[in-house]
């Protein structure tokens, strides 16, 4: 009988979370796939990958469909037909057509596209290419999806709080934005427990989800109105004087002062000319007279300084004008008196009461915990920023950071290498020149080079590297689209697809799919044909999380200071590789190979783990992963405070950020409404009643992910629209629970099928998003069924809707109509989309 091997890996089925499960082989074959419950895993594998002895995970590894050899494109693009070639042929061929192009049309004509970082390399790799071959042009849709959450952070906090409560640490209050439930499934069965033990539960979402079931106050607010809601929760907590006065004075720039005429925070040199370059000034109530904080020193330049919260005062500066500066506090005030109870239940469609009462649990139970699930905020273009630093501000009045939300700063880098350190320093790779040819550049500039090197700058100083550039640095894909369209001579000309699926991703494909159309190259990394691998000329084998080494989780994890690793549990099977050998092997053939010096992704993670190999005792990550696996730093409570303050300009939690004054935007939040909607498009909503939510996870699946998994797809066969009873009934012919419905917008039409719940406002429809079909013919103008389902057929991708801050594209809050499917009717034969 043969004998079964038991190896550790981690999963990446949620690639934010790496579970730890064992990967049961027996005769090189994998049988069965259970939980590791020596180390970090969840009890109730929701999305469904251990059910079954893990037949999921198993499917996934062996499934018909899988690329198992490279491929290379014969005939026209999206013909679906391909031949088969050995790895040294695609390589030398592809490196040798990216060289031409270089040669002719500059670096910055390729870009690394990623997608969901569905493995740990797929982190920081893409960066590292990007220097090697000097082009600035990384693009992936962080825009969307955690970028601009967590840069919000930073150009508050310095760092990101981490999204997960801390073990030991008890929040008396939560709120919950959205379906973590399905978003973020194993951070949601972390909090039950919170729940069970008497946590106050906030939920804040247009429809009931389970979250919104357990919560003890459901706010069901109209899309994409949130902001108001946290405008009108600021100011009564200021005004109430619910808020932590300790942290606010001290250890926030409340007390700093702005000038009235420019809209800026004062600097210290503007009134003493010896003052450092970095220092700011307060109203010294002591002196009754103004005083300097010198943020590196991070002390004032005087003692006994009594700052003044609030206050107006003349100014005279050191070419004797005199100027009006009001406190940081007092502007933030000013900036929210319009946004009364009655003012924000007419926006958010919230009753007034229950708005009250949820503000004053939240501010009541301090210190509490924000959880955001997913990329709820980030897709509220054009106040994706806006919103995020509402809630920012909401932790600094209640003084939860570092009490109970944590700011954890970047993992041990003497234990284990950073991701930016392996991204090869990519804001100290390039001159200013070359940055500046980065797309968006000088539009959306948080999201860019301008935003990445100036909270580098701090983030060095306090925790010796910054965040990683995956997800804070890139250019913007839909002006990259619109420059190819336009036949510009600096467009993208070449795009690597890192496991990322553009035709079903971005804001109205239409325009992402003629763009492709028009590239002189495109290669898939992939596990699976996809309809935007249709579109490559190269489609390569990636290998799954059984067939590689892992540091994660994914979703960078050095920055919340945890680390998961493990080694593979098998050979690749067939011909398959991880990203690290793909990159690696075009790097080497362009010359290049000083930049990729370690000669596999285990000898790169061996060295990236040399610290904590050493101080446990294990030779490799191998031997890391089967016998300890995972490290979680206890965290430290008040560590601003060890610190002497956060990696911002000012030293302080910024209520005013400078960094966004600096790039030129504005300090404050303020409310935006939705770039289209029943308000701010009255008269495209005579034609689209209907507000769409187009983005939102939903199980099993994750993102585009694992559609193509037959025992996860049985269990979602179809794409779903919720609607209400009552207005579906309304609709002729009316709508029945099943109904296959047409959901339209002003960018066309896609199907899915009629879900009718009362969990819904009736003026709102949510559909499933990133639907494909692996089962539907792969060649035009099928293309797996990428128009038929896909909710970005219909979204928005102007640039003039994006986020000024960031370029978020807008899918929160969008103006449909939903009808009946006419009988006998169906795409294929449907010309209209």
């Amino acid at each position: 009988m043969s004998e079964e091997v038991v190896k550790t890996v981690t999963c990446y089925g949620c690639p934010h979370a790496a579970c730890f499960v064992k990967a049961h082989i027996v005769d090189g074959e994998l049988v069965k796939v259970t939980p590791d419950p020596d180390k970090v895993y969840v009890q109730d594998c929701t999305r469904g990958f251990m059910d079954n002895d893990g037949r999921a995970s198993i499917e996934y590894h062996y499934m018909k469909n899988r690329i198992n050899y490279p491929l290379k494109r014969v005939g026209e693009r999206g013909e679906n037909r391909w031949e088969v070639i050995s790895w040294d042929q695609a390589l030398d061929e592809i490196a040798g057509k990216m060289k031409e192009l270089m040669e002719n049309h500059g670096p910055n004509c390729i870009s690394v596209n990623t997608g969901t970082a569905h493995h740990s390399d797929n982190n920081w790799v893409p960066w590292r290419f990007h220097v090697a071959i000097g082009s600035v042009n990384h693009t992936g849709h962080e825009h969307i999806c955690y970028g601009a959450q967590m840069i919000s952070m930073e150009h508050t906090f310095g760092w990101v709080v981490n999204p997960y409560p801390a073990p030991g640490i008890f929040p008396k209050s939560m709120i919950l934005i959205g379906n973590s439930y399905e978003a973020m499934p194993h951070a949601f069965q972390m909090m039950e427990g919170l729940w069970e033990a008497g946590q106050k539960l906030i939920v804040v979402d247009p429809r009931c989800t389970e979250s919104a079931r357990r919560a003890d106050i459901w706010l069901q607010e109209r899309p994409g109105s949130d902001i108001g809601l946290w405008l009108c929760w600021i100011r009564t907590i200021m005004k109430e004087g619910w808020y932590d006065s300790e942290f606010v004075e001290n250890w926030s720039n409340a007390p700093f002062l702005v000038r009235t005429d420019t809209g800026k925070m004062l600097r210290g040199t503007e009134i003493d000319a010896k003052a450092g370059p970095e220092s700011f000034v307060v109203w010294n109530a002591a002196k009754d007279a103004p005083a300097i904080w010198d943020a590196e020193a991070r002390k004032y330049a005087e003692d006994g300084v009594q700052q003044a919260l609030s206050g107006t005062h003349k100014i005279k500066l050191v070419d004797g004008a005199e100027v009006e500066c009001k406190t940081a506090w007092d502007m933030l005030a000013e900036q929210v008196e319009e946004w009364t109870p009655e003012k924000a239940e007419e926006f958010t469609w919230v009753p007034k009461h229950k708005i009250m009462e949820a503000c004053e649990m939240y501010a009541k139970n301090a210190p509490g915990f924000f959880l955001t699930a997913g990329h709820v905020y980030d897709a509220y273009a054009p106040g994706s920023s806006s919103v995020y630093r509402c809630r920012d501000l909401l932790r600094i009045l209640t003084g939860s950071i570092d009490k109970t939300e944590m700011i954890t700063g970047c993992y041990d880098i003497d234990k284990v290498v950073s991701i930016y350190e392996m991204e090869n320093r990519p804001d100290e790779a390039f001159t200013a020149e070359e940055k500046a040819k980065q797309a968006g550049f000088d539009r959306f500039k948080a999201l860019g080079f301008e935003g990445f090197d100036l909270k580098a700058k701090y983030a060095k100083r306090q925790w010796r590297v910054p965040s990683n550039a995956m997800w804070s640095c890139q250019a913007h894909p839909h002006l990259m689209w619109r420059d190819i369209l336009d036949g510009k001579e600096d467009r993208l000309r070449c795009m690597i697809m890192s496991g990322s699926n553009p035709l079903l991703k971005y804001g109205n494909v239409r325009i992402v799919y003629e763009a492709m159309k028009k590239l002189d190259l495109t290669i898939a990394l992939e596990f699976v044909m996809t309809p935007s691998a249709q579109m490559a000329d190269y489609v390569l084998p990636m290998s799954d999380w059984f067939e590689r080494p892992e540091i994660g989780p994914s979703t960078p994890c050095d920055i919340f200071n945890l680390l998961h690793a493990s080694g593979a549990a098998m050979e690749p099977e067939y011909e398959r590789r991880n990203d690290y050998d793909v990159f690696r092997g075009i790097a080497v053939r362009l010359g290049l190979e000083e930049h990729f010096p370690w000669k596999t992704l285990t000898e790169a993670y061996n060295y990236r783990m040399a610290g904590i190999l050493k101080e446990t005792g294990c030779k490799d990550i191998d031997e890391f992963g089967e016998k300890i696996g995972f490290d979680y730093p206890e965290p430290v409570v008040g560590q601003y405070k060890e610190k002497n303050g956060f990696a911002t300009p000012t030293a302080k939690a910024e209520l005013w950020s400078v960094m966004l004054e600096e790039m030129g935007y504005e300090p404050l939040p303020r409310y935006y409404e939705p770039a289209i909607s029943p308000y701010s498009t009255p008269e495209l909503a005579e034609d689209y009643p209907l507000i769409l939510i187009g983005i939102d996870r939903h199980l099993p699946m994750y993102h585009t992910m694992f559609f193509e998994v037959p025992a996860l797809r049985k269990m979602c066969p179809d794409p779903f629209m919720d609607i209400h009873p009552d207005t579906a009934r309304r609709m002729d012919p009316p709508i029945t629970d099943g109904d296959w419905v047409w959901v339209e917008t002003r960018r066309g039409r896609i199907r899915q099928r009629a879900r009718l719940t009362f969990g819904i406002h009736p003026s709102v429809v949510k559909t499933q998003h990133h639907w494909w079909f692996p089962e539907k013919p792969g060649e035009e103008p099928y293309l797996h069924g990428v128009w038929e389902s896909n909710t970005n057929v219909i979204t928005e991708d102007d640039p003039e809707l994006c986020d000024p801050v960031f370029g978020s594209w807008p899918h929160t809050s969008l103006l449909c109509r939903v009808y009946k499917e006419a009988a006998g009717s169906h795409l294929e034969e449907d010309r209209t989309c």
